[in-house]
């Protein structure tokens, strides 16, 4: 478990980060709703929620030339701590999904008050730019949909996700079943696994065609995943 001292970064702390955000407001894509949507399952999740929900914050991004971005770097004087991904109780773990060379990633837990604000934050992972495998987030990508990262992100910022950092990588294609791994197709020095690749890209097709015949439903996503359907 993290200690407060730790240092995420050479300026910013554990202890800096829960400082940080607890108490802080909690901004949605929509805040005219009375909940939030998991990145993980797509389910809306009430703000009286009682239950322990996570984030997954990064200082650094795939995309890293992306206007928002690069407004954000303008605005901050710095590369800012995001929050890429939110997840329910059902869908967080305390873990890093597949911690990336070259990024700066914090799991934060915590509860949501009624008034829509951090309480009780604790960062229960983090892994330094310095840390983590050198894998490729966007070549993981293109080797399994077989189309380039650039327009992948594009089709994704039309639907709303813009910015992309490496475990909404592994997110993705986690959500195609409980009987695909996508951690499995990266080895510990950061290259791919040719027939875990080869098993990725059978899966995702047969996702992508049934996602399709479901008119990319929302309900039929959030089935999927939570392997309700």
């Amino acid at each position: 478990m993290p200690d407060v001292d730790d240092h995420v970064t050479d300026t910013v702390t554990v202890g800096d980060l829960e400082a940080h955000y607890e108490g802080g407001d909690f901004t949605a894509a929509d805040p005219s709703k009375d909940h939030f949507i998991c990145d993980g399952c797509t389910t809306g999740v009430p703000y009286t929620t009682s239950d322990r929900v996570s984030q997954y914050i990064v200082n650094n991004v795939i995309n890293d030339e992306h206007p928002i971005w690069q407004q954000a770097i303008v605005r901050s004087g710095t590369r800012p701590f995001t929050p890429m991904a939110t997840y329910c109780a059902d869908c967080t773990t305390r873990l890093l999904l597949l911690p990336c060379e070259g990024y700066t990633e914090v799991r934060l837990a915590f509860d949501m008050g009624d008034d829509r604000t951090y309480r009780n934050v604790e960062v229960t992972d983090f892994s330094p730019e310095k840390d983590g495998i050198p894998w490729n987030p966007a070549e993981l990508s293109e080797q399994i949909t077989g189309v380039p990262f650039h327009k992948n992100a594009l089709l994704a910022a039309s639907l709303g996700a813009d910015l992309w950092a490496p475990e909404d990588i592994v997110r993705v294609f986690q959500s195609i079943g409980p009987h695909l791994d996508i951690r499995s197709a990266i080895r510990a020095d950061g290259s791919f696994n040719p027939r875990e690749l080869d098993r990725a890209r059978e899966a995702y097709d047969e996702f992508a065609q049934k996602l399709q015949r479901n008119d990319f439903s929302r309900k039929w996503f959030r089935d999927h995943t939570r392997q309700d359907n």
